[in-house]
Parts: C-alpha cells; structure tokens; sequence
C-alpha cells in the first residue's frame, strides 16, 4: 500500500505495516480523527490562514462538463 498526502508519498508498506506506522498523519487517517497534522474540515475562512491548505474555488458542474457541438 502507499499512501498519499502532501504532493508526496506519505508511507509505504504492508496494511499491517501502515497500521503501525509511527507517521503522526497515518495514524490520524487511520483513527479518523479531524485533529491533527493533516488539516480537515476547515471552514473557507480558515483555509487561507493555514500553512498547509489552498483553498480551491468552487466549480459548479455545469462550469466542469460541456455538450460537444456537431
């Protein structure tokens, strides 16, 4: 397994050796917690604060998908 986070690979090895991976942020993927290293449910304030998070603009679907013409 790898995982993935940061624009780099974060940890590699087997599910087992994941699990007990001593990487703070695969721990808290692996608990699920929204505290800790890797930043989650940030409100679109905060986001410009924060070291490690660019906030995205928010794209609708009709701006993402399009109808060919003949």
């Amino acid at each position: 397994m790898i995982m993935l986070g940061g624009g780099g690979i974060v940890a590699q090895g087997t599910p087992d050796e994941i699990r007990t991976s001593s990487n703070p942020e695969v721990q808290q993927f692996i608990k699920g917690e929204a505290d800790g290293p890797m930043p989650l449910n940030l409100f679109q304030e905060e986001h410009e604060d924060h070291p490690h998070v660019k906030p995205r603009p928010c794209v609708t679907a009709r701006g993402r998908f399009h109808r060919k013409t003949a």
